[in-house]
């Protein structure tokens, strides 16, 4: 499973985001922004300062890998996808 934290203005966030539409990978979206208590919890647990912020998570929900910022993730998108 991949999981994508970003806003709706970040065009990085938005750039990543139409990349894995196009590469038909389903992918949750996570409003870093959002003012939910449980998002605003899962972001400080998992230090979402930049953005994007993605991860791979195992099928336990477990993150096994992350990407942050839009360089790291285009440079490994190839991973991503492939995950």
């Amino acid at each position: 499973m991949i999981r994508v934290f970003g806003t709706k203005n970040c065009d990085d966030c938005n750039l990543i985001m139409a990349c894995l539409d196009n590469a038909l990978v389903d992918y949750e979206y996570v409003d870093a922004l959002s003012e939910d208590l449980e998002i605003e919890k899962i972001c400080d647990t998992y230090e979402v300062d930049d953005l994007p912020h993605i991860q791979i998570l195992n099928k336990n929900g477990k993150v096994i890998k992350e990407f942050i910022g839009i360089e790291d993730s285009i440079n490994n998108f190839g991973k991503i996808i492939d995950r």
